[in-house]
């Protein structure tokens, strides 16, 4: 279950905006494509989820779980925690990441970014 979801979320409009004005034209009606899709709540959730999957298999503060938090340089995982980290990624979300496909998710944000894109 979701808590504070209107502290976190009001963070992620403003993230969305952001990132919206540094976009061209056309990928700006991508981005607000997807977020008609995954609504704000849901992607807060998915955060929450992913974050304490983090906290479980890194051993890591829940505060230095952040969207902007690289798993190896800022949460201290090596190779084999990563490889713990995708397959607790997979159970909990039933996905499936390919090799090629996990080596590219260094942030937390694209952790839950590639979520979204294969959910």
């Amino acid at each position: 279950m979701c808590i504070k979801t209107y502290d976190c979320i009001q963070v992620r409009v403003r993230t969305e905006i952001l990132h919206i004005e540094q976009f061209e034209y056309q990928n700006i009606l991508t981005k607000l494509r997807r977020v008609d899709i995954m609504s704000f709540k849901e992607v807060f959730c998915m955060f929450e989820q992913v974050k304490t999957l983090i906290v479980e298999e890194l051993g890591v503060e829940e505060d230095a779980v952040t969207m902007d938090a690289n798993i190896i340089d800022d949460l201290g995982a090596d190779s084999l925690d990563v490889v713990e980290l995708i397959m607790a990624l997979e159970d909990a979300f039933d996905i499936t990441v390919s090799d090629s496909e996990a080596q590219k998710l260094k942030t937390v944000k694209d952790v839950i970014d590639y979520i979204e894109k294969v959910k």
